[in-house]
């Protein structure tokens, strides 16, 4: 089994509260990352943007700890925004309706024009093991 390091970095710019995580984003590894309790918990401002551009891998435990992130700061009055996903992750977001939950931060992403290449895709993407 190949491990990889995760971790999770943050600063502040335009106001905003900045988190860029880096590796794989999935149960067992990312999901699980202790770091994760205080994004929620340390709600400051209006919105925060979680840079996932860095981010190699997610899985369903890395879905999860998002939709646990973007409610632990709604509940300051804090708004999630996704910045910078690669295309693997956002076509994950896309696979599972995601990507019209988390408000996105300009980046690149996936647009609807790849919707027919994402149902041929989603084998390849979510396998787990």
């Amino acid at each position: 089994m190949r491990m990889s390091s995760f971790g999770l970095e943050v600063s502040v710019a335009s106001g905003a509260r900045v988190i860029r995580a880096q590796g794989r984003l999935v149960t067992g590894a990312g999901a699980d990352a202790p770091e994760w309790a205080a994004v929620g918990s340390d709600a400051h401002g209006d919105r925060v943007v979680l840079d996932l551009g860095a981010v190699t891998a997610i899985d369903a435990g890395g879905v999860g700890r998002l939709i646990g992130v973007r409610h632990a700061l709604a509940t300051h009055g804090t708004r999630l925004l996704i910045a910078e996903a690669s295309p693997r992750v956002w076509l994950v977001l896309q696979l599972v309706g995601l990507d019209r939950v988390f408000a996105p931060a300009p980046g690149p992403r996936l647009t609807t024009d790849t919707r027919r290449d994402t149902i041929a895709a989603a084998g390849a993407l979510c396998r787990c093991a």
